[in-house]
């Protein structure tokens, strides 16, 4: 539990800053600086210092939460912090966290999502995030999501939607060792969707769940000015198995003489299933 000042320079954001707009879970700052807990608590504040402010916080042998980190956007009303999620991408086992900040407008972006990785030494403010900007208007980070490990190559995968770029769309990222790729692997188009054209398609998202147990992590779409939610199902493209071990030749007259017997039965059976008609 939190109680914020209303007002006052003990408050670690501004008062009508809408601290928990979004919130998360992870482990961004090591035990040394989390009193020994696994786990540290990111909230977001999108109106707080006029750009936007995310705060972590820490549970120190008490029912309140001990204020420990304050990340601050640098794009005025650029809504900082409305949207967050956590996804280990480049499988380290630390949580990476991702801030969005849908109302970001420079260099005529349409939004944006703050990438920033984490080290064994836990969230440094001063070291400059990775920003993924969308098209203008776009609204692009509305909604922000871990994908899970879509293709299963053991690195988590990123989801945000984008959902006034035509009718929506939502871009997949994927993780790699040397942390997210930049370039999105894929775009899904609210024309993509079969049936009623969609409107507000990645309004919301929640990833990570194998719907239909094939071992890959789906997606949940919310289109909400279309009363819709579709479920985008990962599935493997191709499964390439290798095999080492000794080949055994056989003999062409051999082969031949098993294919024709092979070709007998198939006659005869179908000569029988055609006598029983």
């Amino acid at each position: 539990m939190y109680h914020s000042p209303v007002q006052g320079k003990d408050s670690p954001v501004d008062k009508y800053s809408y601290l928990g707009m979004a919130v998360t879970a992870g482990n961004f700052l090591p035990s040394s600086k989390n009193c020994g807990e696994p786990l540290s608590y990111a909230v977001g504040a999108p109106r707080s210092n006029g750009t936007g402010q995310v705060v972590i916080f820490v549970k120190c042998h008490s029912e309140l939460l001990k204020v420990q980190l304050v990340l601050t956007g640098d794009n005025f009303a650029s809504q900082f912090g409305y949207a967050l999620t956590t996804a280990d991408v480049d499988s380290d086992g630390l949580s990476d966290l991702f801030v969005a900040a849908p109302f970001y407008h420079l260099d005529q972006a349409g939004g944006a999502v703050y990438y920033y990785r984490n080290s064994p030494q836990g969230l440094d403010p001063s070291q400059e995030p990775t920003i993924l900007k969308g098209v203008a208007d776009s609204r692009f980070g509305f909604a922000v999501s871990s994908a899970g490990d879509v293709n299963n190559d053991g690195f988590e995968d990123l989801v945000v939607g984008a959902p006034y770029e035509a009718g929506g769309c939502v871009y997949l990222y994927q993780g790699s060792e040397q942390g997210l790729r930049t370039r999105p692997s894929q775009v899904i188009r609210a024309s993509d969707v079969p049936g009623q054209p969609l409107l507000t398609f990645g309004y919301s998202l929640s990833g990570g769940l194998d719907m239909d147990l094939n071992n890959h992590s789906d997606v949940l779409v919310g289109a909400y000015q279309s009363d819709s939610v579709v479920i985008l199902r990962a599935r493997p493209v191709i499964d390439i198995i290798t095999w080492f071990g000794e080949l055994t030749f056989i003999p062409f007259q051999r082969f031949r003489h098993c294919l024709e017997m092979f070709l007998e039965n198939c006659i005869k059976t179908s000569q029988n299933n055609e006598k029983r008609l």
